[in-house]
């Protein structure tokens, strides 16, 4: 659990580990130099299991992610953000793909979601998130999935700590798809299962930056994209990256420039591409990337 400034809801996810039907977990708390009383509430916690680890500077999310990681005794690491809440099966239900295959780096689920603000862009969040659904597999390479878009919603992840090694763990320089990047590597390294059950109740609030900071996120898609080595499945992703990009600044500056730039080859590609897949889901009624 990476904390900062984060006590309105941190009781609410810390009970929700002690309350795990499995109990062979520790909890790495690593507050990022909290001013609030996060550090008070964590530390009202008298089990052993609970251990508390204060920064000596502040850094990023992905640092400080990095940081707790070096801390943790388990094989197996999952990550709790302090405002979301995971089912108390969540544990013991998702422990069990790694222990009968080797093979496998990550686990998922599905989730629920929780609203806690009625703001425009938490509704927008709810709409958008309302849309994804992760339906449950056994081992399977989701790489090219993945590639599509993120579908994972992060604090329902285990990830094995030898996949998480290998891969060199969080990159510093991205700050709102750190986890997709991370995602990303491990996934070209180890197999994904999806477990049955939703584990986790993700919480949307007014604080929320997964919906506020869209420009951002798709600057840094392409980063990410970039950097992957590139075949016929990257270069698609590229191509509709760039297209959602170049329709969220036309709607965003009304510029006809952006629709100009609309017509290279590889972005009506990526046109094409999403014209499909929304065909599709309309034809089926998925609205899912899975």
């Amino acid at each position: 659990m990476n904390c900062y400034n984060s006590s309105i809801y941190l009781k609410e996810a810390i009970d929700s580990v002690i309350d795990q039907t499995y109990q062979n977990w520790e909890i790495v708390f690593w507050d990022n130099q909290s001013t609030d009383e996060s550090a008070s509430i964590f530390n009202s916690y008298k089990d052993t299991r609970c251990k508390y680890f204060y920064a000596p500077q502040h850094t990023s999310l992905s640092t400080g992610r990095n940081l707790a990681v070096e801390k943790a005794n388990g094989e197996i690491i999952a990550f709790l953000d302090c405002d979301d809440i995971w089912m108390p099966h969540k544990l013991e239900e998702q422990i069990v793909p790694f222990c009968k295959n080797d093979r496998v780096g990550i686990v998922y689920s599905d989730f629920e979601l929780l609203l806690n603000s009625s703001t425009v862009s938490a509704k927008k969040m709810l709409s958008s998130f309302s849309q994804i659904r992760c339906y449950p597999h056994g081992p399977k390479n989701i790489y090219h999935t993945l590639l599509r878009a993120n579908f994972i919603i992060f604090s329902t992840v285990c990830i094995r700590k030898s996949i998480y090694t290998r891969a060199g763990g969080f990159t510093d320089k991205f700050n709102h798809n750190e986890d997709y990047e991370l995602l990303l590597k491990c996934s070209t390294l180890s197999d994904a299962v999806c477990t049955d059950s939703k584990t986790l109740r993700y919480r949307i609030h007014g604080s929320n930056n997964s919906y506020a900071n869209l420009e951002i996120g798709y600057l840094e898609i392409r980063a990410i994209l970039n950097e992957l080595k590139n075949d016929k499945w990257v270069q698609k992703a590229i191509n509709v990256n760039e297209a959602r990009y170049l329709v969220y600044l036309f709607f965003k500056d009304h510029k006809f420039a952006h629709l100009r730039a609309l017509l290279h080859i590889n972005i009506l590609k990526g046109l094409t591409a999403l014209f499909a897949r929304r065909i599709y889901f309309t034809l089926y009624g998925i609205n899912n990337l899975n």
